[in-house]
């Protein structure tokens, strides 16, 4: 996993060759490469790893504004020519609170199912709010098996043939 930085300028600082060879040097020597492009995935430097990725995760918060922007996203790749991006999407719902709210999640997690391949839902965990180091045996077992389920979400497209273009 090749995280992002804070700072979307560091990522705008990179090229778009820049990031293609970075992918061409990491697929060499590994079978699965991930890349966090964190919040400069609409940047045009990003677009090298949008042409090499096999199929994406979008993640939003169960809100909203959360969800709007994960929405927009979804739109940008469309109308930038990476609707098959979208279709073999896996949409996550991240930190989501045992209370019902006044956000009806199960609106939103139907407008993501209907546009991307699944919609996985995360629930919150204390473990997980500092946002330090994640001990996998310290969140809860709702949160694990949900990661659990995320995981087998991403892993089924991996057995599907991967669209270039």
């Amino acid at each position: 996993m090749v995280a992002a930085d804070d700072d979307p300028q560091v990522t705008e600082a990179i090229g778009e060759a820049e990031f293609e060879r970075a992918i061409r040097l990491l697929e060499r020597h590994y079978n699965l490469v991930c890349l966090d492009t964190g919040t400069g995935v609409l940047e045009s430097a990003t677009r090298g790893i949008l042409d090499a990725a096999d199929q994406i995760v979008v993640v939003s918060a169960p809100s909203l504004d959360g969800a709007r922007a994960a929405s927009s996203t979804l739109d940008w790749l469309e109308e930038n020519g990476y609707s098959r991006l979208v279709e073999g999407a896996v949409a996550v719902l991240n930190a989501v609170r045992p209370v019902r709210g006044l956000v009806d999640l199960e609106r939103i997690e139907g407008h993501f199912s209907a546009r991307c391949r699944a919609c996985v839902r995360i629930p919150w965990d204390p473990h997980l709010e500092t946002g330090a180091e994640a001990i996998v045996e310290e969140l809860r077992p709702e949160t694990r098996q949900a990661h659990l389920e995320l995981a087998a979400a991403i892993a089924v497209g991996f057995s599907e043939p991967p669209h270039r273009g």
